[in-house]
């Protein structure tokens, strides 16, 4: 996301009447107000921030003696993003975070225009310092800025900021703003609730709904219904329950009610249900969490049209990233050709993947006592 900044006169406003106030006599201790967390003519603060949408910080920021300066040819206007405010990521997970913008400015960036880490929260996620423009972007064109991000072990949210400068270190206005990631990482949790128990939760645009849990003995079933984003045979993974902080992971996972496979109804509505079944023991007051990772199509089945549309989704992104597919008997879907720099061949893999597969992370988690 973008992080909304005033302008900088208006900071200047600021700083003036701050210097105002101290030459001036005082009988009373002044109340502090908040102040916009700002990136012009002050420094940025360590986010602080707590809530999905960048309001204000708790601070002021210190004044600096050497102002930001804000380059007046050069601009940039947002036009979209992945993993918008709020987006849930698994814990451990390789993701990547980019934005569409467009050079609306009169000059031209060329691979020496780069995004700067300016803060984050308590983990940067991995972000390397500087991150270069892929390409040269003419006044009116656009630019796919991405950076592969790792979430932490640890739950929370988290957030880090970039600033986009020119070659000689002028910040590049995007609509008056930096630019963000603010993510939650583990901590999806049902978000109503209804009459009958069932809970839904949202995660990654997908609905999900735990309908009912049963217990057979040495086993848990959770019937969960989902709301897929296409009519694509898509299928939930790594879920798992912990009952009394012992973690188990799922042992099956069926369509249900079960189908005949002859009849194909069931794909033609993007609502669809499974049981997922765990081999864990449960007794009377046992509090349960269920967890479910991540839901995506099987690439295998239309592995050449899927590995085409990859490889087209892909190539805006990186450039410099080359594959072909093979057959699935080789243990993976495709053969790398070409690495990017700075790109491992383990991250390059799951971004084939996650494209090809076209995987949506949750988590999607429920919370219960039986």
């Amino acid at each position: 996301m973008q992080t909304k900044l005033p302008s900088i006169f208006a900071d200047l406003w600021i700083g003036v009447l701050i210097l105002l106030t101290a030459c001036s006599p005082s009988t009373s201790t002044p109340t502090p107000t908040e102040a916009p967390q700002v990136a012009t003519a002050f420094p940025l603060p360590t986010d602080t921030i707590s809530t999905i949408a960048p309001t204000l910080a708790s601070t002021l920021p210190a004044l600096s003696a050497t102002p930001i300066q804000v380059s007046a040819q050069d601009k940039a206007h947002y036009i979209s993003e992945t993993y918008p405010d709020g987006s849930n990521v698994a814990p451990g997970v390789t993701f990547q975070k980019s934005w569409e913008l467009q050079n609306s400015g009169t000059t031209t960036w060329t691979t020496d225009y780069k995004l700067i880490l300016v803060s984050s929260s308590s983990s940067s996620l991995g972000s390397p310092d500087v991150i270069p423009l892929s390409k040269v972007v003419n006044p009116g064109e656009t630019i796919d800025i991405s950076v592969l991000l790792t979430a932490p072990q640890t739950p929370g949210q988290y957030k880090v900021t970039w600033r986009l400068q020119n070659p000689q270190g002028q910040t590049v206005s995007v609509d008056g703003y930096d630019l963000w990631v603010l993510v939650n990482v583990g901590i999806a949790q049902a978000n109503s609730q209804t009459g009958s128990g069932q809970q839904s939760v949202v995660a990654g645009g997908v609905t999900v709904t735990l309908v009912n849990v049963t217990y057979p003995p040495n086993e848990v079933d959770a019937e969960t219904c989902f709301d897929f984003p296409s009519l694509e045979e898509w299928y939930p993974y790594d879920s798992t329950i912990n009952i009394n902080n012992e973690k188990t992971e799922n042992t099956s996972v069926s369509y249900y009610p079960p189908f005949n496979k002859q009849d194909t109804s069931i794909f033609q509505t993007t609502h669809r249900c499974f049981l997922i079944g765990f081999p864990a023991s449960s007794n009377l007051g046992d509090k349960i969490t269920i967890s479910i990772g991540d839901i995506y199509v099987d690439a295998v089945q239309f592995l050449e049209q899927n590995c085409a549309r990859a490889q087209q989704e892909l190539a805006p992104k990186y450039p410099d990233l080359k594959f072909t597919c093979v057959p699935p008997s080789s243990g993976d879907y495709y053969k790398l050709i070409q690495l990017p720099q700075n790109m491992s061949s383990q991250q390059a893999r799951q971004i084939i993947l996650d494209t090809m597969n076209q995987t949506i992370y949750g988590p999607w988690v429920f919370n219960i006592t039986r």
